[in-house]
């Protein structure tokens, strides 16, 4: 059986399941690819005859400078490498992003950068279900620098919304699934709700990926 004509969940044409392509989520470059394409194609140089399909692994680094450099020159791996930089893009293209994304050594490293945004006295709203070590963090927060962090029971949508709007936040953190009780919080809602009030969200995508 020929899936591209029998199945109606995918597009006849290009054989691409039906709301998984990138043009039903936004009019980017990739509008024609599904996420499955994107993943294994984001990202790679320009294909120039004698040129490597991937981009090859940079072990230097540093670089040769070359002065004041302009955007995007590379300096010092701790501002990036030919090896990471193409990461970054396809990241931002499976996530849809406007902007590249930034990676890290590690996800508590991400973790720390962006919680480490919350002022000092600040209010931090968080899964009361979270991986350990980012609750943690968030305990190291609030011994350290003052901050309020306020637990919710991230499935409650209406309890969450409540915590943010009971008092001024600095940041709602969000898991979806969580670590490690798998409760799924409505993400959507919950980003409408806090951006509402000026609050901003982070979501660790551990568990669901930039395809969920």
């Amino acid at each position: 059986m020929d899936p591209q004509t029998t199945d109606p969940t995918r597009d006849t044409t290009t054989g691409t399941p039906v709301g998984d392509r990138a043009g039903d989520r936004a009019g980017d470059a990739t509008a024609t690819l599904s996420a499955a394409t994107v993943a294994v194609t984001a990202g790679r140089p320009e294909h120039a005859p004698g040129a490597p399909v991937n981009p090859p692994v940079v072990l230097s680094s540093t670089y040769v400078s070359t002065g004041t450099p302009p955007p995007g020159e590379l300096l010092y791996a701790r501002s990036g490498t030919e090896t990471w930089v193409p990461f970054e893009r396809a990241l931002a293209d499976l996530e849809r992003a406007a902007q590249p994304a930034l990676v890290f050594s590690s996800g508590m490293a991400a973790i720390a950068a962006v919680m480490s945004l919350v002022p000092v006295g600040g209010r931090l709203v968080v899964p009361r279900h979270a991986y350990q070590v980012t609750l943690g963090f968030a305990d190291d927060l609030a011994a350290r620098a003052g901050v309020e962090v306020v637990r919710v029971d991230i499935a409650d949508t209406d309890a969450v919304v409540a915590a943010v709007r009971q008092a001024p936040t600095s940041l709602l953190w969000l898991e979806s699934p969580t670590n490690p009780m798998l409760e799924v919080a409505d993400v959507p809602a919950l980003v409408e709700a806090a951006h509402a009030e000026g609050v901003p969200v982070a979501v660790d995508n551990t568990f669901a990926t930039p395809l969920g």
